[in-house]
């Protein structure tokens, strides 16, 4: 017997597949975009571009899994990675000048960390907010020991997916 999520008990099999699908269509794409967006020389526009894309993903994720668009979580979850991101910023300045400092190949090297960690946490971000959704909107409200727990493995998950689908999308 297939257990549906509260909101969508009505749901053949068949239909929440088509959600689960088009939620990780929404997902792959952001990643993508996240990967592009980590191209950018500066680590205050990649802050805030990943933080606005997530708020995309979250919203269409959501109206994927027809939910409300989670407000509170969304600017909970904006707020965090902004202040999280004051330290790496700093120092993403800093290390990028004895980086960049190599003709050519610290920049693109410097391109590549920020682009791929980009990804990884919008996968990471997505994939949770993926199952958030797909649990009837139950999961974020979990304990966040737990939380922290599920960042860590989609993280550890998204290492592996991220460069198989930027290979994939060439």
């Amino acid at each position: 017997m297939t257990v549906h999520p509260p909101h969508i008990k009505e749901e053949s099999t068949e239909q929440l597949s088509v959600h689960i699908e088009r939620g990780n269509d929404i997902v792959r794409r952001y990643t993508l975009i996240s990967a592009g967006i980590g191209l950018v020389p500066s680590a205050m526009i990649n802050s805030v571009g990943i933080a606005v894309l997530e708020v995309a993903m979250i919203d269409e994720l959501a109206k994927n899994y027809s939910h409300d668009f989670p407000t509170k979580l969304a600017s909970t979850k904006v707020f965090i990675s902004l202040v999280g991101s004051i330290g790496p910023i700093y120092f993403a300045s800093k290390s990028k000048s004895a980086i960049s400092a190599v003709p050519f190949v610290g920049q693109l090297l410097s391109a590549g960390i920020y682009s791929l960690t980009g990804a990884i946490s919008v996968y990471a971000v997505g994939k949770i907010f993926q199952q958030h959704f797909e649990s009837g909107g139950t999961l974020l409200s979990r304990e966040n020991s737990y939380l922290r727990k599920l960042f860590k493995q989609m993280s550890i998950e998204g290492k592996d997916e991220v460069p198989k689908l930027i290979a994939a999308a060439d």
